[in-house]
């Protein structure tokens, strides 16, 4: 889950954002332990150890001239041909020194026992030749309990010092000690007194490796011991006499070699006493707050920086991490341990990549939602806002407030089908479009929305003291309009249906509704502009019944005939009766039959319509007979009843065959629209001897002459 993820629309806001800081807070946490189990690893301090090491080998310094290497060397032990040798000869080496000016004299070899007394009383005479400046060596056994030390005759008048060299956990001699404390005595180490550092001062520092040990001046014993060495490399120098002999075995391994003779150690923690290199790094903890520091800067600026840019910051912020540390090591004696910060910085980079990688995701699903919100609310033709969009523009802001009314005019194409089939539906397209155009320039919406087909609508604001006459005004002038498509002026008229919403009561989706019911109302009546209110109009969901329950009504019996008669004025005597078909609806009562017959012949329910009134009028009648009542029943038949043979057949045969005396009464228009089929239908009821009358007399038509 990713850090930049996208809370739910229907939390709350300070949900939302402590959700978020809590998924943040998190992973700084996970960072910050995933850090501390780093810092305290092998792993943390071997790539400290190994970036050390890497400046150190860049980072050279030259030795500081000032001491010189007298080497027990392969070759001198060849030459003595025997091991260990007399200690007449180390007795020789040091009056040859002493007579060479030396300085100070450390020996890197073990007189802990004695030997001949011949060669113990030589080497005795030598140290006494110069007494306290000759240094001996002392060192602790590795299983910390065995101290060997010089024997007591030489000791006296030598100082003694440490040749203990302490390995890290690798096995490798990083650091050196100015002194040892044993058994409360303090011993400087053999670098350490050469060097001159004050007595108690055992401190620990890390060897600067970077000292080329190479350039050390080295003497091999045998020419010190037969006086065949330059005089110079002595006089006035610290001297450091160990052996450098593989044989021998003194080997210990550093950053930089598996093998480096133990003498040469204490020669690079003398010339980094000497010249001020004493390394040292600031204290782990101290390293490890950093750190935790960095990891919490990075991770709260991560997740807010783009990829390219987090990538530029981490590469300066790493190169910084590598360059500071030489910097700072070349020119103090300070070795910087950066891994815990570099952790820290890479932890980051991981966060900050997957924070970049969870926002594009975020970002797709984004413009994904906003592509699909788009398609949702527009015109897949048109290109324009459709009816959800619409929808939701009603619902978001635009219904009245205390200050405003809303209008909304829904505007259709008049014989929209006509010039489509003219023009063809691209062009068709670009109509509506262009009409669009024409109402927005007109002032009539910021917005124009395409309802589907020809259908326009758009929604303005009328503020408190603005008059509703003016815009409908304006309404009214935009109806009336020139398009130029496909290179030809068309003449269009709109028709407009308006609605004054002037309350928050009314649903969006009723506006709607009562736009589209204005706008039909103005196409029948061929009006410009129609406002909800100047006529009635049927209910919807009356109309939606009139559409689909006939059929179904006609099964639940909720039709019924009522008889109005025909009275003779002049011999005031009853003709007839008329048949009058009534609809007693369930859900909306008494439905007239001027509201469900002209919806019954645009359906084709009125043929089962018609069938039902013939068949009821027939048994009727039976009922009236049988109560002594001989009347004849008059039904109407409609235009389309009339214009289908098959039933007109069929209602024949029901009438003849049941002796009924029915009257047909049949419309004008039945006859106008088409008369051939009308005339045989007609010639069929009268052939078979069933009565024909002409409806609605009078009603402008000239049914007699016709």
């Amino acid at each position: 889950m990713s850090t930049g993820a996208k809370s739910p629309a229907f939390l709350p806001k300070w949900l939302s954002a402590s959700r978020s800081f809590l998924w943040r807070s998190r992973g700084v946490l996970m960072g910050a332990a995933a850090l501390l189990l780093f810092s305290y690893s092998g792993l943390s301090q071997s790539i400290d150890n190994g970036l050390a090491s890497v400046r150190m080998s860049k980072i050279t310094r030259a030795p500081s001239g000032t001491i010189t290497l007298v080497a027990i060397d392969a070759e001198s032990i060849k030459i003595a041909d025997q091991w260990p040798w007399p200690r007449e000869r180390f007795a020789k080496v040091l009056n040859n020194l002493n007579a060479a000016g030396a300085g100070m004299i450390a020996l890197d070899v073990d007189f802990s026992a004695r030997s001949t007394e011949e060669g113990d009383a030589a080497l005795q005479q030598a140290v006494e030749n110069n007494a306290g400046w000759i240094v001996l060596p002392t060192f602790v056994q590795r299983d910390l309990k065995q101290k060997n030390t010089p024997f007591d005759a030489i000791a006296d008048k030598a100082v003694v010092a440490s040749v203990n060299v302490e390995l890290s956990k690798d096995g490798r001699a990083r650091s050196y000690r100015r002194g040892y404390f044993y058994d409360g005595h303090y011993y400087p180490t053999l670098g350490g007194v050469l060097a001159g550092v004050e007595a108690g001062d055992a401190g620990a520092f890390l060897i600067d490796y970077g000292i080329d040990v190479d350039k050390i001046d080295v003497i091999s014993f045998d020419d010190v011991l037969n006086n065949r060495f330059d005089h110079r490399l002595v006089s006035g120098r610290s001297i450091l006499l160990g052996a450098t002999a593989l044989e021998l075995g003194d080997l210990l391994s550093t950053p930089h070699s598996p093998a480096v003779p133990g003498v040469l150690i204490h020669a690079l923690g003398y010339e980094s006493l000497l010249q001020g290199r004493t390394l040292t790094s600031p204290p782990h903890t101290v390293l490890i707050i950093i750190g935790l520091i960095t990891l919490l800067l990075g991770s709260l600026l991560g997740t807010r920086v783009r990829l390219a840019r987090l990538f530029i910051g981490h590469g300066i912020l790493a190169l910084g991490l590598l360059v500071v540390p030489f910097v700072v090591q070349a020119t103090l004696p300070l070795s910087l341990n950066v891994s815990a910060i570099l952790f820290a910085q890479l932890w980051t980079l991981a966060v900050g990549i997957r924070s970049d990688i969870v926002r594009k995701e975020r970002d797709l699903v984004d413009q994904r939602a906003a592509y699909l919100t788009f398609i949702a609310q527009h015109d897949s033709e048109s290109g324009m806002p459709n009816r959800r969009a619409m929808i939701d523009a009603l619902a978001n802001g635009f219904l009245p407030n205390g200050n405003s009314n809303r209008l909304v005019a829904a505007f259709g194409i008049e014989r929209f089908v006509d010039l489509r089939g003219a023009i063809g539906y691209t062009h068709a397209n670009d109509l509506v479009r262009m009409a669009s155009v024409k109402l927005e320039s007109a002032g009539l919406g910021d917005v124009i929305y395409h309802l589907g087909g020809s259908t326009l609508c758009v929604i303005a604001s009328i503020e408190a003291g603005e008059r509703t006459d003016q815009w409908l005004a304006s309404v009214n002038a935009a109806t009336k309009q020139t398009l130029w498509v496909a290179g030809q002026a068309i003449d269009i008229d709109l028709r407009a249906g308006v609605v004054v919403v002037d309350n928050d009561a009314i649903e969006p989706e009723q506006i709607l509704e009562r736009a589209a019911l204005s706008l039909d109302y103005a196409q029948q009546k061929s009006r410009a502009v129609v406002q909800w209110g100047e006529a009635e109009f049927d209910d919807p969901q009356l109309k939606l019944a009139l559409l689909t329950d006939i059929s179904a009504g006609l099964l639940r019996n909720e039709f019924r005939l009522v008889y109005q008669p025909k009275y003779c004025a002049r011999t005031h005597v009853i003709l007839g009766v008329e048949a009058l078909m009534r609809w007693d609806h369930p859900k909306f009562g008494a439905i007239p039959p001027d509201r469900f017959i002209e919806v019954a012949e645009e359906t084709g329910a009125i043929d089962a319509l018609t069938r039902w009134l013939v068949e009821q009028a027939i048994q009727d009648q039976t009922t009236m007979r049988s109560s002594g009542l001989e009347v004849n029943v008059a039904v109407n038949m409609s235009a389309r009843s009339l214009g289908d043979p098959n039933l007109c057949q069929e209602l024949i045969d029901k009438i003849v065959e049941a002796g009924a005396l029915i009257t047909v009464e049949i419309t004008e228009t039945a006859v106008i629209e088409n008369p051939e089929t009308a005339i045989r239908s007609t010639n069929a009821f009268r052939d078979a001897g069933i009565k024909l009358a002409i409806d609605d007399y009078g009603s402008g038509q000239s049914s007699i002459a016709y």
